[in-house]
């Protein structure tokens, strides 16, 4: 794992591959379980190579502070869940070499660890939850995520799981607030200079606006156990919904059924990298 990490690190930084001459690299299960631990190694972080892509800091001044993280993400690409597309994104982090007491934009650094991101975008929107959408004969067809800005369109989630369970969850809500008849307990918390906007109006802007995050959240009061939880971030507002986990049948509701909707005004705070 470490000799692994290590070569990922290294190849992500400083190896580049020509696209329009260098052929697609390929490895089988079966090299790679016979070929030497350091060439299979080295096949898989060409691979890496092929598909990340820098990306670039626009500076309009020339840097003054020392390098400590580059980004590097893959083209949009299919999963297995029909319509939902990812995104990710390597960081990897960088320390002086040798260390010195004032580094700057000159000093040399070393690459020291990675982590890495995933954000997803639906191509088309999904009618149902995680688990219907999931199908034994679907094959991901990476064509359909092509063209998507993926900074714009793409919202952070820790899993298809979540991203598509939540996504599914927040638009049907929001339609149904929309509709002015919503069949769940609904409320708001609104900005102190926000005394003309209604709580669907609130609605209405989540429902315009690109999702940033979706993730679940805790809710610890006894009246919602047994609920899911999520929380769907856009802008300086979230959405929080409890959602009924159980399977359809005769004598339990259907799956991802609504029980309550909140949605909260955040104070957000952005702070602008400018080296």
């Amino acid at each position: 794992m470490r000799i692994f990490a290590a070569f990922l690190i290294s190849c992500v930084a400083g190896l580049v591959a020509n696209p329009a001459t260098a052929k697609p690299s390929t490895i089988s299960k079966t090299e790679a379980r016979s070929l030497p631990s350091r060439d299979v190694e080295r096949r898989v972080m060409r691979q890496l190579s092929e598909i990340l892509e820098e990306e670039r800091f626009e500076g309009r001044k020339p840097p003054t502070r020392v390098l400590t993280d580059m980004f590097f993400t893959t083209p949009p690409h299919a999963t297995y869940v029909p319509g939902l597309c990812v995104v990710d994104r390597l960081t990897v982090s960088f320390t002086p070499h040798p260390k010195m007491a004032k580094p700057d934009a000159d000093t040399p650094v070393r690459a020291n660890g990675f982590s890495a991101e995933r954000f997803y975008r639906f191509a088309q929107r999904p009618d149902a939850g995680y688990h219907q959408l999931l199908a034994e004969d679907y094959h991901p067809d990476d064509s359909r995520c092509s063209g998507a800005l993926w900074k714009d369109e793409f919202f952070r989630a820790p899993s298809e799981e979540i991203a598509a369970d939540g996504y599914f969850v927040a638009h049907r809500a929001l339609d149904a607030i929309l509709a002015g008849t919503p069949p769940f307990p609904f409320t708001c918390e609104k900005f102190p200079m926000e005394t003309a906007l209604g709580c669907s109006d609130l609605a209405r802007m989540l429902k315009e606006g690109e999702i940033d995050s979706i993730d679940r959240c805790e809710e610890s009061d006894a009246t919602t156990a047994g609920n899911n939880c999520f929380a769907i971030r856009s802008g300086d507002r979230e959405l929080r919904i409890l959602a009924s986990p159980h399977a359809s049948g005769p004598n339990v509701p259907p799956p991802l059924t609504i029980a309550s909707v909140h949605i909260g005004s955040l104070i957000v705070l952005v702070h602008e990298r400018v080296d």
